[in-house]
């Protein structure tokens, strides 16, 4: 059976390796980089707070009267320079990344297989396969940004009409990549950005007392933002609806943190009118001592 597994159970190999056993292990570039212990490549990327050059000066546009036009450009440049800061990591150098992975494979039979899928990928087709794996983090650390953003307290109306047209940008951006077919933007990463955005202070008291209680059970959801993404029974599974096929996945998330993904996930695919996408996964998790099937649809 094709399986996709998260991050955390990379830890934890030896403990499910007779589970592990029947499967056929997938890694996205989120598995591998945590499996060639990169895990922490973030760190190597300065925060988008205060201290970030280029936050202060982003805010302040955000904060002036701007025709849409200029806060797209402004939003462009920002992705460009989410690009620019990936792309300069040292661990994603191309010959340090084939090396790793070289070094990797013959340390562990379970893993094996995906490692040599990703060391082919990367010798028969480097420029593409590099160019994949920058897009995937740079579109990561672009949600991350935005989400930081949204949760400023600025409550000017220039600021809150900005802020918007941002919202639509990172909308739209997923919807092009993704469309493209050569790189998976995680769609989870997305979602937290957009609740980042509802969650404003502005926006709470606009909810019927339904859809804030939906909201609040959606919390528990939020993942670390300077961790790697790690929700593949979401990430691998969105696609068009025309295309919409049912992956597996297993994780260590609990049942409370996987429902509570599943329904932020299609919260979001509604709320940003995003209806053309959708999500199949068999999910299972480790409860009670026992692993237990959870279907996202």
């Amino acid at each position: 059976m094709k399986i996709y597994i998260d991050n955390e159970i990379l830890n934890h190999l030896n403990d499910f390796q007779d589970h592990l056993n029947t499967k056929t292990l997938h890694f996205n570039w989120s598995t591998l980089l945590t499996s060639l212990k990169l895990e922490q490549i973030y760190k190597n990327i300065p925060p988008f707070t205060s201290d970030h050059k280029t936050f202060t000066i982003f805010l302040e546009w955000m904060g002036r009267e701007c025709a849409e036009d200029l806060v797209i450009e402004i939003y462009d440049q920002l992705f460009i320079e989410c690009l620019t800061s990936v792309k300069q990591l040292p661990e994603l150098q191309y010959s340090f990344l084939l090396q790793k992975i070289k070094i990797a494979i013959g340390q562990n039979s379970l893993i094996d297989p995906p490692l040599k899928v990703f060391l082919a990928y990367l010798e028969k087709e480097p420029s593409f396969a590099m160019h994949d794996l920058i897009l995937y983090l740079a579109w990561d650390r672009m949600c991350i940004a935005l989400g930081i953003v949204f949760e400023q307290t600025l409550q000017y109306d220039f600021f809150l009409a900005n802020i918007a047209i941002l919202k639509k940008c990172l909308i739209e951006s997923f919807i092009h990549i993704k469309m493209q077919g050569r790189t998976n933007p995680n769609f989870f990463r997305l979602a937290e950005t957009i609740y980042a955005y509802q969650m404003r202070e502005e926006n709470l008291q606009t909810y019927p007392e339904e859809e804030w209680q939906i909201l609040c059970k959606m919390a528990i959801a939020l993942r670390d933002r300077e961790a790697l993404p790690n929700v593949p029974y979401i990430d691998q599974a969105i696609n068009s609806r025309s295309q919409l096929t049912q992956i597996n996945a297993i994780t260590l998330d609990n049942l409370e943190k996987v429902k509570a993904s599943i329904l932020l996930s299609n919260y979001v695919l509604t709320k940003c009118d995003l209806q053309e996408f959708g999500f199949s996964s068999q999910v299972e998790l480790f409860h009670d001592n026992k692993w237990i099937s959870v279907k996202t649809d």
